[in-house]
């Protein structure tokens, strides 16, 4: 809630608020130590009478105070690069969809058509990702063959990820189908996963990490052919 307004503010309202209000950063009263970093756990910030003008020491804009909860916010402030990190990691309850593209294993780069229809795969299941609220993680080659992989709800609180995961893999392996893989598996999971940047600032990755994504990648080497694996978890929230 922002300026008395009645209603939360949507992503995309909020976004648009933090652009117009940063370029207004200069003329703004800047409280004194304001920039200073602080402990998250200061017993300043647990008292419910403090205001966030006076709590200040993120090194963020005051007014995205009242709108830190989704990543594209968070990202508007680029001028205070050691808060921006210290915000943007966290646990976080994701939803994990991994895709074993095994007909594309052993590819060679000289077969034009499964270089043709690998380019296909990843276009068609990076299409249903973001159509179902996800974002595409990677799709590589490791030790399980070639592997797609997609998030729900490491970029927005404003998700189911459970049900969006599970919409997505339907879509998925019926699009697989049709596209005429003989050989695909899928496997989707959900819990509680880091989220955020790892490594050096000119190399930093965002990644998604924990337990659950491991669980995702043991269903999908599970699950039967051209069929996809599910956790309890997502079985009973979808």
């Amino acid at each position: 809630y922002i300026d008395g307004e009645s209603s939360p503010l949507t992503e995309i309202e909020g976004v648009q608020y933090m652009r117009q209000n940063c370029e207004k950063r200069s003329d703004e009263l800047i409280l004194e130590g304001q920039d200073d970093v602080m402990p998250r756990d200061s017993a300043l910030l647990l008292d419910p009478d403090l205001s966030v003008e006076s709590a200040g020491g993120f090194g963020v804009n005051a007014h995205a105070m009242a709108y830190l909860g989704t990543l594209a916010a968070r990202r508007c402030d680029q001028g205070s690069q050691n808060a921006m990190s210290m915000l943007l990691n966290e646990l976080r309850p994701v939803a994990i969809v991994f895709v074993g593209l095994h007909d594309l294993d052993d590819i060679d780069p000289r077969d034009s058509t499964l270089l043709q229809l690998m380019n296909e795969a990843f276009k068609t299941l990076s299409r249903i990702t973001h159509a179902c609220n996800g974002a595409v993680r990677d799709m590589l080659f490791d030790d399980k063959g070639c592997v797609f992989i997609s998030v729900f709800g490491a970029h927005s609180h404003e998700v189911n990820p459970c049900f969006d995961a599970t919409v997505s893999a339907m879509r998925m392996e019926s699009a697989l189908k049709d596209l005429k893989l003989n050989r695909f598996s899928l496997g989707v999971s959900f819990g509680e996963c880091f989220c955020g940047e790892v490594g050096p600032s000119m190399r930093s990755d965002y990644v998604v990490m924990g337990p659950e994504v491991n669980l995702a990648a043991r269903l999908m080497g599970k699950a039967p052919n051209r069929s996809t694996l599910v956790s309890k978890c997502i079985f009973t929230r979808s």
